[in-house]
């Protein structure tokens, strides 16, 4: 999940979908583009220079609830750029279902009935 979350902001793209951040400098946002790992639309933030940020990124699963966090120093000022920047977009959620816990659910029930 924390992998599906660094994706989404690697394209620019917050919980909702929507665009994490504008940077505020056009000069920043033009060097950005040079970057080849910059994949988020022109203008829009992706959180990611040195990659320690998007590292840091982890999920904790308790319960029924997952809580998406990061450990990095950055975190609380990106938060404040972007307080959606955590958790799955509507298609993140979808491909997580479909490529993991479909295929976790069926092996669990094959097991169970011994199939």
């Amino acid at each position: 999940m924390a992998q599906l979350n660094r994706e989404q902001m690697s394209a620019g793209q917050d919980a909702d979908g929507a665009d994490l951040y504008y940077y505020r400098s056009d000069f920043y946002a033009d060097w950005k583009l040079t970057l080849p790992s910059y994949t988020a639309p022109p203008g829009v933030a992706d959180f990611k220079v040195s990659g320690e940020f998007s590292r840091s990124i982890f999920t904790r699963v308790g319960g029924d609830t997952i809580v998406f966090d990061a450990t990095d120093y950055k975190t609380d000022k990106l938060l404040d750029l972007s307080p959606n920047m955590f958790g799955l977009t509507d298609e993140s959620r979808r491909s997580l279902k479909d490529q993991y816990l479909q295929g976790a659910f069926v092996a669990a029930v094959k097991d169970q009935v011994r199939l």
